[in-house]
């Protein structure tokens, strides 16, 4: 996957060998960056991100900028999982079987012991997966305080289940260590997910794996 920035004389960055670090002065360069990253709309009015040659679509990039309460379990993310499962489900005839038939169970049980009442009930003909997901309660595990180890624990889920290619990270220095950074840094590259950062302003050196563009107040550009 590449990151490809147009305003900074065609440069760009390989997600998969680097983290790309974005460091933005000007204002309202930052929110446009922000806004090609939430919406992936083409033309890019700053950044696009590119897999095989195609851009990524919003779908496949999720952008996280509250990290004090952010979760593995948040609803954007369960919302991809549940999705995610009921596809992956229904591809099994013996595992789509079994939960239909656990359903259908579920729903003459329900209308049994709604008999005695004198009220006329109605309940949907089908079920998703996804209510039942719900229902149970099924989220991922997730037992730390920590926001780099929540993090390192999305970019797995997000691997594993195929739920993002890219994630993009707003100001996260700011909550977060070098040595968390760099952990969660390793994870992404691991998992083969691409990791942007983007900051407001710029630092001194650079962390393991990054590779910076720097967008001073001045409209010049550095890349390292």
């Amino acid at each position: 996957m590449i990151l490809r920035c147009y305003n900074c004389e065609g440069a760009e960055i390989d997600l998969a060998e680097h983290i790309a670090v974005l460091e933005v002065e000007p204002p309202h360069v930052f929110t446009n960056i922000v806004a090609d990253l939430l919406t992936a709309e083409f033309p890019a009015r700053e950044v696009a991100i590119e897999h095989d040659k195609k851009p990524l679509k919003a779908a496949e990039i999720a952008v996280i900028s509250d990290f004090v309460g952010f979760s593995p379990a948040s609803k954007s993310v369960l919302t991809k999982l549940y999705k995610h499962l009921d596809e992956a489900l229904r591809q099994d005839p013996l595992v789509r079987l079994n939960i239909d038939n656990l359903i259908a169970a579920l729903k003459s049980g329900t209308e049994e012991a709604l008999r005695d009442h004198c009220i006329d009930f109605s309940m949907n003909e089908t079920i998703e997966y996804k209510d039942v997901f719900a229902m149970l309660g099924l989220v991922p595990d997730c037992h730390t305080d920590s926001i780099g180890e929540k993090l390192e624990q999305f970019i797995s889920v997000c691997a594993e289940l195929h739920l993002v290619k890219v994630i993009a990270l707003v100001q996260p220095k700011a909550y977060m260590t070098d040595d968390e950074m760099v952990a969660v840094y390793s994870r992404a590259l691991g998992s083969r997910i691409g990791v942007v950062v983007l900051d407001n302003f710029v630092r001194e050196g650079s962390l393991r794996h990054e590779k910076k563009i720097c967008i001073c107040r001045d409209y010049s550009d550095i890349m390292i």
